[in-house]
Formats: structure tokens, C-alpha cells, sequence
């Protein structure tokens, strides 16, 4: 049942989605802040136990500021493949940032 309601409030629709707090943090630039040590705690605990949303987690992590080695450590995901990751992440920020000076 849970399946059936993701589109409706982010992953888990359970109305705790944290892609916004994850968007909102990354746009403001707040590194230091009490809200990013816990979503990063949030994201950290996610890596660790595979799912099928943990691929999503990954790019959290990214936007976070997680090293590969570290998301690598969490997750035991393969560098490699998290190094692709890392590489679409760094595109996407591009791409947004040329977005903005149209």
C-alpha cells in the first residue's frame, strides 16, 4: 500500500519526505547547522540498509557533501558506480547554475 502512494508526498509518503529539507539546506548554504547533522544522520542511517530507495539517498549524500569513499564505507555501494553518481550530481549543479544565468 505504501508503494501506491510515493508520487503523492516524496518517498515513503508518509508526509516526512526530505527532499525538500535536503534542497532547501544545499540552496541556502547552511553547512554548519544543527537541521544538516540531522538529515545527515537521516541519510547515513538510510545507505546502511539496502532498499529500493537508497539510490535517491546517494544523491542526498552527494548534495550533503559526502565523499564517495565515505557513501562507499555506509553503503558498501561500488566506487565505481558511485563515482558515476558523483559525476551526474556535478552535472546537474552545471546545469542548474547555467539555468540561472538564462
Amino acid at each position: 500500500l505504501r508503494g501506491l502512494e510515493i508520487g503523492r508526498a516524496g518517498l515513503g509518503a508518509d508526509g516526512k519526505s526530505i527532499v525538500p529539507k535536503v534542497d532547501d539546506l544545499v540552496k541556502r548554504g547552511d553547512a554548519a547547522s544543527a537541521e544538516r547533522a540531522k538529515l545527515l544522520e537521516d541519510v547515513e542511517q538510510k545507505l546502511r540498509v539496502p532498499n529500493c530507495d537508497r539510490i535517491f539517498y546517494v544523491k542526498y549524500a552527494l548534495q550533503l557533501g559526502l565523499s564517495v569513499e565515505d557513501i562507499h564505507r555506509l553503503s558498501a555501494i561500488d566506487p565505481w558506480f558511485l563515482h558515476q553518481m558523483a559525476m551526474i550530481w556535478e552535472l546537474e549543479k552545471e546545469v542548474r547554475a547555467a539555468g540561472k544565468k538564462i
